[in-house]
């Protein structure tokens, strides 16, 4: 779940708005890590992974809103936000037409999570491209197959939604997805068929579910027959 820190950053944050005079602000704090890792033609071509984290202020002060973002998250840059957000929002109440007012609603406290059994994060590397690798195996041991890919994607979210009243709501979500393709070459031409579950908020037995080596004998065959 969320680091205990970023309730220190939310506070930080919150208590600044606070004293602003402003009669409403939240901060959302992310932290995303996204892994992806594509064969072609019997070899791993590429992993990538990526981090993303930041956070986002809304403050409504005298009917209108004000927006500040930063990606970094640190002591001395939430304040900073926090000030330029309700910079914005006085700007704003200067000039607009119109007041806004929020809509009665009750204080959240809740909890997130996506349930899973096998966290992407923490299977090995070399489990992952073993699969992939052994696919394209498979679809290249189908007559008139002469290309192949694999992938297979991972995502995780962690997010913070801290309001001044009262709310405070986390999220540890997951989501995953495979796939592989098979390109058959028949009478001069050329023709591709794929399989790739669906993007779901699940973890790694996703993949095993999916079964991509059963798959992959299921999809190449057709192809070479085109």
């Amino acid at each position: 779940m969320s680091s205990p820190v970023w309730d220190e950053f939310a506070e930080l944050a919150l208590k600044r708005i606070a004293a602003s005079g402003a009669e409403y602000g939240d901060i959302r704090i992310q932290d995303s890590n996204t892994q992806h890792i594509e064969g072609e033609d019997r070899r791993i071509a590429s992993i990538r992974d990526a981090r993303d984290i930041g956070f986002g202020l809304r403050v409504l002060y005298h009917g209108a809103w004000g927006f500040a973002a930063s990606s970094i998250l640190s002591l001395e840059e939430v304040p900073r936000v926090a000030d330029l957000a309700v910079e914005i929002a006085k700007g704003s109440a200067s000039i607009a037409l119109e007041k806004i007012r929020l809509a009665p609603e009750p204080v959240h406290r809740d909890r997130v999570v996506t349930p899973c059994r096998f966290d992407p994060f923490t299977v090995p590397l070399e489990k992952k491209a073993d699969l992939l690798l052994n696919t394209m195996e498979a679809l290249h041991r189908q007559a008139g197959i002469v290309r192949s890919s694999a992938s297979l994607w991972a995502r995780r979210d962690r997010k913070l939604f801290v309001s001044t009243e009262g709310s405070r709501i986390e999220w540890d979500l997951l989501a995953g997805q495979g796939e592989c393709t098979a390109t058959a070459l028949h009478e001069g031409r050329f023709s591709s068929r794929s399989f790739n579950t669906p993007h779901l908020r699940k973890g790694y037995e996703l993949i095993d579910e999916a079964d991509l080596l059963r798959e992959a004998s299921r999809v190449a065959p057709r192809q070479s027959k085109r």
